[in-house]
């Protein structure tokens, strides 16, 4: 089997943020120093200010990728095998211009109280051009995986991919001024499947990953030259089928961890001397309410910390990783055609 996909994206966004903290005294804004690496500061909440700038853009991204598997079966003795052999290529361009609505001679358009912070967005200021980005990646990785059954209860699965992936980023402005890197890195994904009926499954499974500097076509200078950072999962879980199929319940237990997180070390200068970890539960349930009428929900819980930074973070919760997390969703097939829906994160 084949799939070929290409897709663009044009994104025009005028987006306001907070770019430091510090503090005011005489009406003057003051940033903590970044040797601060932390922000770290023995003052009040209240004494404390943020200041926001803008960060504007044009953004246009173009990918194509062809993915190809060659799918067998085969008997060798007693043990079935179910083969994929595959190969996937890509290509990616991704091409950003920055720009900025800013007070004169300043990085930000106002500084505002941290704990009561009154409305600003930059409006009516002239737009400064700033940073150009033009960045591409190729993806070339073949790949196998087996699923193995021993016996209609027990099945081993076992995968291996091998990623070359090559990127190249240039600014018109920011350094580094341009910056390539290649990258060879080989995964392993692997699996225990216990079915002991047609109704429920339970399952462990180990899986490795890795994360390039320049993954996302963009690049925080100083990390380009250091080597990818590495990520390792563990899960156990099970999913049981109910009310004769008309309901299916899962849940797992997962830990995972990104053994040689990338970390700032002094200015400008970083490292893979990190560690990022989450532990995490899920549950999610699909049914059918009736014929046409069926929801899905779910909940996750996740135990994220980072265990070990050099830049002031180590015990903080990443960004981004919320410590409960739920959705909820239905839909109703009104012909069989035409389906409605709704839901709720």
């Amino acid at each position: 089997q084949n799939q070929t996909r290409y897709a663009q994206y044009l994104v025009d966004a005028r987006e306001s943020g907070p770019n430091s903290v510090g503090t005011v005294a005489g009406g003057v804004y003051t940033a903590f120093a970044s040797s601060n690496l932390g922000n770290a500061t023995a003052l009040p909440l209240s004494q404390l200010f943020v200041a926001l700038g803008s960060h504007d853009r044009h953004i246009r991204d173009d990918s194509f990728y062809n993915q190809t598997d060659l799918i067998t079966s085969l008997k060798m003795g007693t043990l079935r095998h179910d083969l994929i052999v595959g190969l996937e290529v890509g290509n990616e361009r991704n091409a950003v211009s920055s720009s900025s609505r800013n007070l004169a001679g300043s990085s930000f358009f106002a500084v505002v109280p941290l704990t009561d912070p009154t409305y600003a967005d930059g409006a009516g200021l002239a737009s400064t051009p700033g940073n150009v980005i033009n960045a591409r990646a190729t993806t070339f990785a073949p790949y196998v995986n087996d699923t193995i059954t021993f016996t209609k209860e027990w099945k081993l699965v076992a995968g291996l991919r091998h990623d070359r992936f090559a990127a190249s980023l240039s600014n018109s402005i920011n350094t580094p001024s341009a910056t390539s890197q290649v990258v060879d890195f080989t995964s392993v994904r692997s699996g225990l499947i216990y079915q002991p009926t047609e109704t429920q499954s339970y399952y462990v499974s180990y899986g490795t990953s890795f994360d390039p500097s320049l993954e996302a076509l963009t690049v925080t200078n100083g990390t380009q030259s250091l080597d990818p950072e590495k990520n390792r999962s563990y899960e156990v879980g099970g999913k049981w089928d109910l009310l004769g199929g008309n309901l299916s319940v899962s849940s797992a237990l997962f830990d995972v961890e990104k053994t040689n997180a990338r970390t700032q070390i002094a200015t400008g200068v970083y490292d893979l001397a990190g560690d990022v970890r989450v532990r995490g539960f899920e549950l999610g349930a699909a049914g059918r309410i009736s014929k046409r009428w069926q929801i899905l929900v779910g909940s996750t819980q996740l135990d994220a910390e980072i265990v070990k930074a050099a830049d002031g973070t180590q015990g903080n919760t990443p960004a981004n990783t919320p410590r409960n997390s739920a959705s909820a969703w239905t839909t109703y097939n009104l012909t069989a055609e035409w389906e409605i829906g709704t839901g709720l994160t």
